[in-house]
């Protein structure tokens, strides 16, 4: 549980679009513009209309490629490990600092990694 760090932006992900949806057994990473990304390699959440999806990364739900091509309208830290990316009104993904010994995610921006 590394969380986020004190002085993190989140506005860093505000306007930009989501562009690509990688992922393999072990991650899922979320491609922004302005080459930003974020890869999780525990659970996180997708929420559509007010219903929750928690995904883990060997079971991705399909319904996060409707976020494809869709800018990011909000972006806070929850907690302090939390981050909560909004796509409009009725989608988000939420990304949760769910382990206390390893990684859970990371957020790179222009080629520079913060582990969560």
């Amino acid at each position: 549980m590394y969380g986020l760090p004190k002085d993190f932006d989140s506005n860093i992900f505000i306007g930009i679009n989501l562009v690509q949806v990688c992922f393999t057994i072990n991650n899922v990473t979320f491609h922004f513009d302005d080459d930003l990304h974020v890869t999780t390699e525990t659970e996180f959440v997708f929420t559509l209309n007010g219903k929750r999806h928690s995904s883990v990364p060997e079971n991705v739900s399909i319904e996060c490629l409707s976020l494809l091509e869709t800018p990011v309208t909000s972006a806070l830290v929850v907690d302090q490990g939390t981050l909560e990316l909004r796509f409009g009104e009725s989608m988000a993904l939420i990304f949760l600092d769910t382990s206390e010994n390893y990684e859970s995610y990371s957020i790179t921006n222009s080629g520079v990694t913060t582990i969560v």
